[in-house]
């Protein structure tokens, strides 16, 4: 049985999609069409999760629902930020595609919320020498502060309790 979306070879977008990629399943090319709302795709690896996404984009910004900047795509790492960058630059050329993909906000989870803290920094308790810190200065920090970090673990906990290991303190 051929199972087909509902005008999907009406969609000329969705045609020119499955002309390059013409192993679209039917769960790929709902994904790629929902556009309306968040949608919440599972799947194992290598089932062309990254590809539904950057079609799904590339979807978006052709059926003009939203301008590139517009768009927050994210990941969790670096690595995977720069390779989604790449790919979807590389699709939208294989589609022959002439559109501007530069004002694409694709970051990870973290560099997206940096942003917003550094925009709004004023509003925030931080101050202007406000850094993220990478894992080996995180080390050094602690390493550094240890003894410190400890003490005001420690009034937190019994501020917080009022007691240490089940003795009551008294006033």
């Amino acid at each position: 049985m051929n199972y087909m979306l509902k005008d999907e070879y009406e969609d000329p977008i969705l045609k020119l999609f499955e002309e390059v990629f013409n192993n679209l399943n039917l769960d790929q090319k709902k994904a790629i069409k929902t556009t309306d709302g968040p949608l919440l795709i599972i799947a194992g690896p290598g089932t062309g999760k990254t590809l539904v996404l950057i079609l799904r984009t590339l979807y978006l910004i052709l059926t003009k629902k939203a301008k590139p900047s517009e768009i927050l795509l994210t990941t969790f790492t670096e690595k995977a930020t720069f390779e989604l960058r790449d790919r979807i630059n590389q699709i939208a050329r294989k589609l022959k595609l002439k559109i501007q993909l530069h004002n694409l906000k694709i970051s990870t989870i973290h560099g997206i919320c940096n942003e917003i803290i550094l925009k709004n920094l004023i509003h925030t308790p931080l101050n202007n020498n406000y850094i993220i810190l990478d894992d080996l200065t995180q080390k050094l920090f602690i390493y550094e502060h240890f003894t410190e970090i400890e003490e005001n673990l420690l009034i937190s906990c019994i501020m917080e309790n009022g007691n240490i290991s089940g003795m009551q303190l008294k006033d």
